[in-house]
């Protein structure tokens, strides 16, 4: 599993220390009726009771989580990608954020690696600017330039834990620098719906 920060001057790992430091959502009843047991038959000084007790959660939650299916990036991403280069038009971007309803589309260049990302949102504040000249604005003036993005292997969890967290709409998928999927909420809904034990949170 693997984050990186992707961009036209940017290629960064992101380690998950870095990206979750927020608090976790609680956990399920199961977890915590285990963990709050555990608690109970433990009469340490506080300090030892708090390591242990981090430690017996850790356990149950290893243990309650390990029939959970897992499930990859690769195995919901959208493939292939719809994609524009940095040289496009804003009318140009409009014109197939129209046609396909799309939110989000990654930017690369003629290697097929990212150089940025724009959404529906950059293009019609862009357009509704008053500057005649905004249209013919290259997307590469618009885009975002660093762009978080995930392996194939990245275990969809924390791709949903990064959507709700960081109100992510997005996230290219890449293997070897070079983008091969995306995967967005629609692509997340769809796993729930198919993957029905999934546990979405980690």
């Amino acid at each position: 599993m693997t984050f990186y920060v992707e961009g036209r001057t940017a290629h960064e790992l992101m380690t998950t220390d870095k990206l979750f430091k927020k608090r976790r959502v609680d956990k399920t009843e199961e977890i915590d009726s285990a963990h709050k047991a555990i608690q109970k038959r433990i009469n340490l000084t506080e300090n030892n009771n708090a390591k242990l007790a981090k430690h017996s959660y850790q356990q149950v939650e290893h243990f309650v989580e390990a029939d959970k299916p897992v499930v990859f990036a690769e195995q919901i991403m959208s493939s292939p990608v719809v994609t524009l280069s940095p040289e496009n038009s804003i009318a140009q971007a409009f014109k197939l954020f129209d046609e396909h309803k799309f939110r989000h589309v990654p930017v690369v260049n003629r290697e097929y690696k990212l150089q940025g990302i724009i959404s529906d949102r950059d293009v019609l504040r862009t357009l509704g600017s008053t500057s005649e000249e905004n249209s013919t604005s290259k997307i590469s003036d618009v885009m975002i330039s660093q762009v978080l993005t995930a392996s194939r292997k990245t275990d969809i969890r924390y791709i949903t834990r990064l959507f709700v967290e960081d109100r992510i709409g997005s996230m290219p998928v890449m293997d070897e620098r070079k983008l091969v999927g995306m995967i967005t909420r629609s692509d997340i809904l769809n796993a729930i719906l198919n993957h029905y034990e999934l546990e979405l949170w980690v």
